[in-house]
């Protein structure tokens, strides 16, 4: 209990902290940087300042901004947001070796669709959603895929079959039944022979 506490009171100063800074909690790293760059620029030019209570206040206002940046630094919250940034890092930079991928494929509105199961942002060349595993591809494409399997192409051959033989008798139903007579014909005279 005492444990949760403690993380609890941890979690709120590391909070202060961030407000401090003029950030929110879920600040992204360089956006922590910057912001205690810029409080320690403006500190560090009011410790020039005429005004000897000015330039004590910079200084005791500097100590206090860096505390509380060290302690945001040694925090779980920045550590593990930095730790996601090192990882997309790395990730760019695989994709950057890989072709067609990197600095020429940018990710905007014009490269990205929206999955048809789960509704994710995804990359538009990709089929299969890598979110919730579903066909990301077009409704033409899964007719295509799902055709393409031998036992549906049998089915289709035997389908087109039965068509064109029925479009046969159809259209050609006297000149077959003109052929028939004929046979009928041919059979009756060696009959009689």
């Amino acid at each position: 209990m005492s444990s949760d506490k403690q993380k609890s009171s941890e979690l709120n100063n590391i909070e202060l902290c961030y407000k401090a800074l003029g950030l929110s909690l879920d600040a992204s790293p360089p956006e922590v940087e910057k912001a205690y760059k810029s409080v320690t620029d403006k500190l560090r030019a009011e410790m020039s300042a005429a005004n000897p209570t000015v330039r004590e206040d910079a200084r005791n206002s500097l100590e206090l901004i860096s505390e509380l940046y060290e302690n945001i630094k040694n925090s779980v919250t920045y550590k593990s947001m930095v730790r996601e940034y090192e990882q997309r890092a790395a990730r760019l930079k695989a994709d950057a070796r890989r072709p067609g991928v990197g600095t020429d494929a940018r990710v905007t509105k014009a490269n990205l669709k929206n999955c048809p199961s789960c509704n994710a942002a995804i990359r538009i060349d990709l089929k299969v959603c890598p979110v919730c595993k579903g066909w990301a591809g077009s409704t033409s494409e899964l007719v295509l895929q799902k055709l393409s399997s031998p036992k549906s192409l049998a089915i289709v051959v035997a389908l087109i079959f039965i068509c064109v033989c029925g479009m046969m008798i159809f259209f050609f139903q006297n000149e077959l039944v003109g052929l028939i007579d004929d046979l009928r014909g041919v059979k009756q005279d060696v009959n009689l022979k």
